[in-house]
Order: structure tokens, then C-alpha cells, then sequence
């Protein structure tokens, strides 16, 4: 897979990001909203994929978040935990 091949561009559809990633655990359906963490989400929608933790004990989880406006288009993508 290419570099190209495995981004989420700004634009892209959630049908397709679905399609790409799988099904997401929706992290909020409002802005200003914040996640279990306290990470602060400023988009209408995001959802949220586990991508693991640091340690045996579920510390330093990891997740891709994939943030999208109100018409259901990417926004922005980003690492993020708690």
C-alpha cells in the first residue's frame, strides 16, 4: 500500500471512511464537546478507533480520531489518547 493510498484526505466522505477503516465508536454528535480523556472536540461529529495502548494496564490508550463537519466530510484526522 502506498503512502498515498493509506490517508484520509480532508473531503472524504464517512461512507468512505467507513468502507476504509471499518465501523467507528462515535466519540460525540455536537461541537464543544470533550472525549473521556478531556481532549477537547470542536467538530460536529468524530469517531474514534482504537489503536492500542502503551502498557499492560490500558494506560496511554491510543486512538486515530477522524473529525467531520456537518456535511459528513473529513476535516481533519489526528492521534491522539489519554
Amino acid at each position: 500500500m502506498t503512502g498515498a493510498s493509506r490517508r484520509l484526505p480532508v473531503g472524504m466522505s464517512a461512507d468512505n471512511v467507513r468502507g476504509m477503516l471499518g465501523q467507528p465508536t462515535p466519540v460525540n454528535r455536537f461541537a464543544g464537546a470533550a472525549d473521556a480523556y478531556g481532549n477537547h472536540l470542536s467538530y460536529p461529529e468524530t469517531w474514534s478507533y482504537y489503536l492500542g495502548s502503551w502498557s499492560m494496564y490500558g494506560l496511554d490508550d491510543a486512538f486515530l480520531y477522524v473529525h467531520f463537519d456537518s456535511g459528513k466530510r473529513v476535516t481533519l484526522v489526528e492521534i491522539t489518547g489519554g
